[in-house]
This record gives C-alpha cells, sequence and structure tokens, in this order.
C-alpha cells in the first residue's frame, strides 16, 4: 500500500486491496470478539433433543482480562515535573479523568488485545478533548 497522501481514489488495484484489506479485518474482528464473549465452535455434535455435553472453558476471555488487569490495574501518574505539581499536570489529570481515565485505559487495552489495533479519535472540546475509542474493523492502516 502506497502512503495515505499518495491515495488516489481512481486507482481500482488500490481500492480493491483496501476492500479486501478491511474485508480481511472485520472477519479478524468478529471471530476475535465471538470467541471472548464465549461463542466458541462446539467439538461435539448433538442432535436435537440430546443433552449437549460440550464443555467450555473460555480461556480467551481469562487471558485478555487478566493481560488487561496486568497492564492497567490503576491509572498512571502523570509528571512533567518532579520539583512541584505544575498547571500543566492539573490539566492532563483532569482531561484524563473526564475522558474515563483508567476504565477508558482498559477498553484500549481489551481492544488491542483483541484486535492487535487501537484507534482513538481526539475531537476538539472546551476545556478538554474528548477521547472517542473507534472500532478497529472499521479503519485502514496504510504503511
Amino acid at each position: 500500500m502506497p502512503p495515505a497522501l499518495d491515495y488516489r481514489p481512481d486507482d481500482r488495484a488500490l481500492r480493491q486491496a483496501a476492500e479486501d484489506e478491511l474485508r480481511s479485518r472485520r472477519e479478524t474482528h468478529t471471530l476475535a470478539w465471538r470467541y471472548y464473549r464465549g461463542e466458541h465452535r462446539r467439538c461435539r455434535l448433538t442432535r436435537p433433543g440430546e443433552p449437549d455435553d460440550n464443555v467450555v472453558i473460555n480461556l480467551v476471555r481469562q487471558t485478555v482480562d487478566r493481560t488487561v488487569a496486568f497492564l492497567a490495574p490503576d491509572f498512571p501518574g502523570i509528571e512533567l515535573d518532579l520539583a512541584a505539581e505544575t498547571d500543566a499536570e492539573r490539566w492532563l489529570r483532569e482531561a484524563w479523568a473526564q475522558a474515563g481515565s483508567a476504565r477508558l485505559l482498559a477498553r484500549m487495552a481489551r481492544q488491542g488485545c483483541l484486535d492487535g489495533h487501537v484507534f482513538v479519535r481526539v475531537l476538539p472540546g472546551e476545556p478538554y478533548p474528548r477521547l472517542v475509542l473507534l472500532d478497529a474493523a472499521n479503519v485502514i492502516a496504510f504503511w
């Protein structure tokens, strides 16, 4: 893929490559989140009316949740100056609190574990910008 600034909308091969990339990303995204929710493929088929002897232990959710808890047990501290708290540090702390702080970081880490990428849009706002976590299935990364 070319750099984003060299993108030409009339190039059919490039458009097809982008559509293939997006389709592949959505399939991978859907499968990862299905596994996270415990919607695994049943190993043993059962007939209607028979008891279902399949036992599903959701190791994907356990692994992702433990990884997220390890990465962000609390919100990390912010220090710009070691001597005293500055106005910039106070503004950053309040901006992160407004955005969701540790909860937002945990959502970002979970999405990163399952999708492999994290995309956040920063929207202007007053007095703090708004952070919106984007669905990685709808974003194409050009390298």
